[in-house]
């Protein structure tokens, strides 16, 4: 335990209220942009590629982290301008590295911050900015990424306890191997890549589709062509009794 949480431990958390809420809405921040980057990642390398209809769910999910990482972020920064023991002006919030208390790490995290704001958004501009352009600006999420993990372990509170710094170094590893599987796609070429699969056709469909030829005349193809019917056939006989 920090020497900081400690003495707060020991005193009314009312009177650090601001405090325990931009502790746990950096934490809250971190986590959803940690899964949102995962996600992403897996998505782009190729990772989900047999899975279309996964691919599509595992979208609407990462949507969801990135607006719930902005949605935490906001509160963090909101509640650190409560805080009695910092006591940050406007300008320090949002000009990076002008704050007192570890500036280039807090600097850090507000680049961050400005990346997943520009970034995090960008997913609705798809259409207007072209899928092209739109995919080579949202990459630069994972630096922000970089640059959040860096904020929490170099100037927050519980960046050096375990609870806080195991997962984090876990969860960037994982992001470290999904970017690789990332980077090593995007240099193949794409004939050596191999084709997704396609869904194939449900219980539903086949069903349909038997019954759609069970319910088609049988016709003999000698017979469509204008060749008289082979002898022994039901044709031939038809023919015979009406001669």
């Amino acid at each position: 335990m920090s020497p900081v949480v400690a003495a707060v431990a020991q005193r009314d958390p009312t009177a650090y209220a601001a405090w325990l809420t931009a502790r746990a809405a950096g934490v809250a921040a971190l986590v959803a942009l940690t899964l949102t980057v995962w996600l992403g990642l897996a998505s782009a390398g190729g990772l989900l590629r047999r899975r279309p209809h996964l691919r599509q769910q595992v979208g609407v999910v990462h949507e969801m982290l990135a607006v719930a990482a902005i949605g935490a972020l906001a509160v963090h920064v909101l509640a650190l301008l409560f805080d009695g023991w910092l006591r940050p002006s406007v300008v320090e919030v949002l000009v990076p590295f002008a704050v007192d208390h570890a500036p280039v790490w807090t600097g850090f995290g507000q680049i961050a911050g400005y990346g997943v704001l520009l970034l995090g958004p960008s997913f609705y501009l798809r259409k207007r900015i072209g899928a092209t352009r739109w995919r080579s600006i949202h990459r630069c999420t994972t630096v922000a990424f970089l640059l959040a993990v860096g904020h929490a372990i170099g100037s927050g509170t519980d960046g050096r306890s375990a609870w806080l710094l195991l997962p984090v170094l876990g969860g960037t590893a994982v992001a470290v191997v999904l970017a690789a599987v990332r980077a090593r796609r995007a240099t193949q070429p794409p004939s050596a890549r191999p084709a997704p699969r396609r869904p194939g056709p449900t219980r539903r469909d086949a069903s349909v589709g038997e019954r759609a030829v069970a319910a088609r005349p049988r016709r003999d193809p000698l017979w469509l062509e204008g060749r008289p019917p082979a002898r022994g056939s039901r044709q031939a006989e038809s023919c015979s009794s009406r001669s």
